[in-house]
């Protein structure tokens, strides 16, 4: 599968520069005072304030920030649910070529390559979303499971993936390739209310970048994920070659 950069990681350096830069300040701000001291100060202060850009651009990509960035009434998020079973998935075979260093596991890719793999028909057998009718907001995940409803179409699809394979597996000194379904266009992450325009606090998604400015984004989300309900849902599609 594809190894991109872990975001939980980048937003842990964050926090730790931010932390480290905060403390300089207090520390730097103690009597007595002089040029060397404030010297760091104002350099700690600058770090923070580019962590601090830095982690709200992270949370940005964040599962909690998916969540917040679509809160909707729950009777509307059933209509969006309805909607995209009759939407038909996309399968997608994907490659990287690659090769890696002895010092180093890091990848080094030198391409990458997608094919859509083609289907006649689609059917959809997913059952109907309920939410929870009580007043907490509930915290929804959306998933996908494709199927290949034949014989015929799973072998289509193995001679695809070889074909694919021969052609691009000789790029560079080592190739991985995977693939994946999705659903054009549709939010995996999503949070259902009574009444959207009296939403808790620990839903807006203002202040969700600002916890990250104060140094309590671990707190804030620890809140938003006690306080709502999780559920899941997936949608069930078989399709035939």
């Amino acid at each position: 599968s594809c190894r991109p950069y872990h975001r939980a990681n980048a937003e842990l350096e964050c926090w730790v520069v931010q932390s480290i830069s905060a403390l300089v300040v207090v520390s730097c701000l103690v009597p007595p005072l002089g040029p060397f001291k404030l010297f760091f100060a104002y350099g700690a202060t600058l770090l923070f304030v580019v962590a601090s850009l830095s982690a709200c651009t992270n949370a940005n990509a964040g599962r909690t920030a998916r969540y917040l960035r679509r809160v909707s009434r729950k009777s509307d998020v059933q209509e969006y649910i309805a909607r995209y079973m009759e939407v038909d998935p996309t399968l997608e075979i994907k490659c990287e070529c690659f090769r890696t260093s002895s010092e180093s596991d890091r990848r080094r890719v030198s391409h990458r390559e997608c094919k859509s793999f083609p289907f006649s028909t689609c059917s959809d057998s997913s059952t109907e979303c309920v939410l929870p009718e009580d007043d907490a907001p509930v915290r929804l995940r959306l998933k996908l499971q494709v199927m290949l409803g034949d014989d015929q179409s799973r072998a289509s699809f193995a001679r695809v993936r070889e074909a694919f394979a021969r052609e691009n597996s000789g790029r560079d000194a080592q190739y991985d390739q995977w693939y994946h379904f999705r659903l054009q266009g549709i939010d995996n992450e999503l949070v259902a209310v009574t009444d959207p325009q009296h939403r808790p606090w620990y839903l807006s998604y203002r202040l969700y970048l600002l916890s990250h400015v104060l140094l309590l984004q671990c707190v804030f989300s620890l809140i938003f994920r006690r306080r709502t309900r999780k559920v899941n849902y997936t949608f069930v599609k078989t399709i035939i070659a």
